[in-house]
């Protein structure tokens, strides 16, 4: 099972200006932890040679994080910042109950913050979400 805590960030950093080597950090919502991330590999096309910063502006306290390692060191997973998902227009149930000609105009494609890793102390982490808003402070 995977860590999910994308709605913990407040803001981070991944830099990936060395090849096959992805650094970084996390600012969480509990009690302003910081994460730093220390990983082998590299980020998508998109992201690989850059240097990119982010908040989330819909952070929020919530989850327990205390077992979660401070210090995430491991693989570099799908690293992106343009993943495609579907944004949904009309709240889930509401959704739920359209036909399929209804759905197809009650979302929109939006880009979104991707970044998975395989840490050696807590496995697979993901941080996902179209609400991040990202600056690339240096790209390739």
């Amino acid at each position: 099972m995977a860590w999910r805590i994308s709605e913990q960030v407040i803001s981070g950093e991944i830099d990936n200006r060395t090849k096959g080597r992805v650094t970084g950090f996390l600012e969480l919502a509990e009690g302003s932890r910081r994460i730093v991330l220390d990983l082998e590999g590299n980020a998508h096309p998109d992201l690989a040679g850059s240097l990119i910063r982010f908040t989330n502006p819909r952070a929020k306290p919530g989850g327990s994080l205390e077992e979660f390692a401070r210090k995430q060191k491991g693989l570099a997973g799908d690293m992106t910042a343009s993943h495609r998902v579907k944004d949904l227009l009309v709240p889930v149930e509401t959704f739920l109950k359209m036909n399929e000609e209804a759905r197809s105009k009650a979302y929109r494609w939006a880009n979104c913050l991707y970044l998975e890793w395989y840490g050696h102390l807590n496995g697979r982490v993901v941080l996902e979400g179209i609400s991040y808003e990202v600056e690339w402070v240096e790209s390739k």
